[in-house]
């Protein structure tokens, strides 16, 4: 969902599909009947068993016999007996190990699984780990892509309850889940419906249990015979070819909205309209993926509609062979280079992904002077590549630049102010980003071993590789990170530093002062904005006081400070400041010499790192220097940035988005 204000729009995790499925029927009640439990060996005396009845199976070939277990170490789904999911992990497995998540982390939660109905084969399988903070927010996103008609099973592994907000829990309790309302911390739950039809059946167990003890609910097994569709008619025309090919794609997968959709469905090619007066005509986007084809679609749906984003010049790299990605590119005719990454870990194994990607963009497309890099889990504003054809020229005049991006860390809803601004800073901010082929030539001969523990963005932002070079950034960023869980950034981090932000809801920008970015020009800039009368904040006040900074109210003025910062990795300071404001504030990326430059709100600030920033000779006798004097202090700190979206807060913009009021899917009870 988007709405455009001042020049944006609003994006949020929560109700990003591709597009979303049309709206589905009304709800009414359906009585569910609960069995008392059978005392046979596969069940055990703790377990509740529900059956629809009729049991019919085994005389009826129209009925399709759907069974589900939920427990704390397996989940299983089997359709007419045949076992098609069977998630397991053992004690072993968990662990307090917060660093990487291990089997037992990735196979716990809420399990969404997709059916055919005629077939009964398992359409989708989609796994949200709610026991992650933020994960729920993809709730709506998923349930809203599948397609009317189909068989959905929904169950629990381990938990799913932990950080499943009461809006998650309205969002099912709407669409027949009746139990989702007071679901509890590792309590079992089955549940069996058709999208846009009735609620089959639902099973769980409500026992007392001592509170905070840990304990796990018993299993739960759920056996219901569904109706099975006979006549499975596609609505697309096959007299098309690639009618044909959707058809066969939407009849094997699930979760592409308004892809498979019979009463809008989205185009297999959209006609990009020429992006004017265009500079990069030569230069590729390469799209980074993996196995997150529903991801890829949203991402290039994005890219393939606006000015400029024409087939030829985008291609996919996909590390490994997946079928349905493969499947999906074909569709939309989009061009893909599969290859086999290595690393001893899983980011080592990014880290060569990367590095591959790189190098082989340079070889299909050997005219590109440059590369446009994007993650499968970004979208793009509408004015993406408008964006990069306007900064691109930089990089060949300017050899103190090093790349442009399209991402700025200092871009939350609070802080973006104008989409035609531009600033410099040193370190590379990734998520959509530009670079000429010489800084990929100089990137690929330094890249960091496969067999080395590592991560590729860390390593590119270090000093050793930006070399004093800087990048150019939008005070507004061009792209939107929907992807709710990675090796980089977690539930908890996405919540606290991804969601909520805005784009440009044009689809052309007029970017200012393009020309003043060398570094001469932008020097004079800055050094004129920092002299001309700032307003300096001398207070004895707490960064997290609520008025340790004005907000609208210095008529224009920008306010100038200066915390503790004694070379440039020295971020402590920086750390408590940008987390009482709601700022990126895990290391000093977004800086430029010692100085960071943003909004807050609508009112313009500077903050300069004293005595380390060039800036620190601005710093007048009477001015204070804010600075942390006991580490120990930090501590107290860990539990601020979860918060920052919902004590930074833009109602004027927010109330016009609706982020959670989405069209639902809903479930004949009958």
């Amino acid at each position: 969902m988007a709405t455009p204000y001042a020049g944006f729009m609003l994006l949020c995790a929560a109700v990003l599909t591709s597009p979303a499925s049309a709206a589905l029927k009304q709800a009414s009640f359906l009585e569910s009947q609960f069995l008392r439990p059978r005392s046979d060996v596969d069940v055990g005396s703790s377990e509740v068993l529900q059956k629809s009845y009729p049991i019919l199976y085994k005389e009826d070939p129209n009925i399709l016999h759907v069974t589900v277990m939920s427990s704390v170490h397996q989940l299983t789904l089997s359709v007419n007996h045949e076992k098609i999911v069977d998630v397991r992990t053992i004690a072993e497995n968990i662990t307090t190990n917060t660093v990487d998540f291990t089997p037992w982390d990735t196979s716990s939660g809420l399990y969404i699984m997709v059916l055919h109905p005629t077939s009964g084969r398992l359409m989708m399988k989609r796994v949200l780990m709610t026991q992650e903070f933020g994960s729920a927010l993809e709730l709506p996103t998923v349930l809203q892509s599948v397609t009317p008609g189909r068989i959905l099973v929904m169950a629990v592994k381990n938990d799913a309850s932990l950080n499943l907000s009461k809006k998650s829990r309205d969002f099912l309790t709407a669409m027949g889940v009746s139990s989702a309302i007071d679901l509890q911390f590792r309590q079992s739950l089955a549940w069996v419906g058709t999208v846009g039809g009735r609620v089959w059946a639902e099973a769980t167990i409500q026992e007392r249990r001592v509170k905070g003890s840990g304990q796990w609910s018993s299993p739960v097994t759920l056996e219901v015979d569904v109706p099975r569709l006979m006549n499975d008619v596609s609505c697309f025309n096959y007299s098309q070819n690639k009618e044909r090919e959707r058809a066969s794609f939407c009849n094997k997968y699930e979760g592409y909205g308004q892809l498979c959709s019979c009463e809008n469905p989205a185009p297999l090619q959209y006609r990009a309209p020429l992006l004017e007066n265009s500079q990069i005509e030569d230069v590729p986007l390469i799209i980074i993926a993996s196995n997150r084809p529903s991801y890829l679609y949203r991402s290039l749906v994005s890219v393939l509609r606006q000015a400029g984003g024409t087939l030829n010049r985008i291609h996919v790299m996909v590390d490994g062979h997946h079928q349905e990605v493969v499947d999906l590119l074909q569709l939309v005719q989009v061009s893909y280079t599969m290859h086999n990454a290595t690393g001893v870990s899983r980011a080592a194994r990014i880290s060569d992904h990367y590095r591959l990607s790189l190098s082989t963009a340079f070889s299909l497309f050997p005219k590109a002077p440059k590369v446009i890099l994007l993650e499968e889990d970004l979208l793009a504003a509408q004015d993406f590549f408008s964006f990069f054809n306007q900064t691109a020229w930089l990089l060949d005049e300017d050899p103190s630049l090093w790349c442009i991006s399209a991402w700025n860390d200092l871009s939350s809803l609070h802080i973006a102010h104008d989409t035609r601004l531009l600033r410099r800073v040193e370190t590379l901010p990734g998520l959509g980003w530009m670079v000429t082929r010489e800084v990929a030539h100089e990137l690929l001969l330094k890249w960091p071993s496969r067999y080395k523990e590592h991560d590729w963005d860390l390593w590119a932002r270090s000093q050793e590789v930006m070399n004093g070079r800087e990048c150019v950034v939008p005070d507004v960023g061009r792209t939107f990170h929907f992807g709710l869980s990675g090796t980089h950034s977690p539930g908890l981090l996405h919540v606290a530093f991804f969601a909520g932000r805005p784009v440009p809801a044009l689809p052309y920008t007029e970017l200012q002062n393009v020309h003043r970015l060398k570094m001469e020009e932008y020097e004079e800039d800055v050094i004129r904005r920092l002299e001309d009368d700032p307003l300096y904040l001398n207070t004895s006040l707490h960064p997290c006081h609520p008025d340790f900074i004005p907000r609208n109210t210095t008529g224009g003025r920008p306010v100038l400070l200066f915390i503790d910062m004694r070379t440039f990795i020295d971020y402590i300071a920086w750390k408590v400041f940008a987390r009482c404001l709601g700022l990126w504030d895990l290391d000093t990326r977004a800086s430029h010499r010692g100085l960071y430059n943003f909004f807050f709100y609508d009112t313009e600030v500077f903050v300069i790192g004293y005595p380390f920033s060039d800036y620190s000779y601005l710093k007048l006798p009477w001015v204070n220097v804010m600075e942390v004097k006991y580490i120990s202090s930090l501590e107290k700190f860990n539990y601020v940035a979860p918060s920052h979206r919902f004590r930074f807060r833009r109602p004027e913009v927010e109330k016009m988005v609706q982020f959670w009021d989405v069209p639902k899917p809903r479930f004949d009870f009958r």
